[in-house]
């Protein structure tokens, strides 16, 4: 893996696409991922500047109905971090003073990571480890497991109805953290 300095901007584009099939309308996409690190006492290691995270395919009824769950879980590795004073040797730990954020454009609610394209009706929600709900532009606690001296924050992105009517295309959502 590659290791990123503080100096590196770092971006998350998340590229989905609602494609049309025989019988079903389809969501299919990816996600690009890549960030910086604020503090000089972290770095980032990816194996590329852009990480790609897969979002698959899904029925647009079952989008619609929500049987079907469009979720992808991706990481992100910090090096060579300072853990701040009591937090001992613990397999998971809270650091609050390691903070990340994730840049990008609001949607209709204040969760939603709104998309821009063609297709309506959709919007990207992303959760921490604890499951709690990442908000545009809002610092939050990094949540990580320890490992080989390296801090693994785990997120989970999920596509979700934001309530306008679905309507197929082509969508993507650029996020930064």
């Amino acid at each position: 893996m590659k290791n990123y300095s503080s100096g590196h901007k770092i971006l998350l584009i998340m590229l989905l696409m609602v494609c049309g099939g025989v019988g079903a309308v389809m969501l299919d996409g990816r996600a690009t991922l890549s960030g910086e690190v604020l503090a000089s006492a972290c770095s980032i290691a990816l194996n590329d500047r852009f990480q790609t995270v897969r979002m698959g395919e899904m029925a647009l009824r079952d989008f619609r109905s929500g049987h079907g769950r469009n979720t992808q879980d991706f990481v992100i590795h910090l090096d060579n971090c300072v853990m701040s004073g009591g937090i001992g040797k613990n397999a998971q730990a809270l650091d609050p003073a390691i903070r990340i954020r994730f840049d990008g454009v609001q949607g209709a609610e204040p969760w939603f990571f709104a998309p821009t394209g063609l297709a309506q009706g959709v919007a990207v929600v992303l959760r921490d480890e604890r499951r709690e709900l990442v908000h545009p532009g809002k610092y939050l606690p990094a949540v990580y497991q320890k490992a080989y001296d390296q801090q693994v924050l785990k997120y989970r992105i999920e596509i979700v109805p934001d309530g306008k009517p679905l309507l197929p295309g082509d969508y993507y959502t650029s996020l930064r953290f």
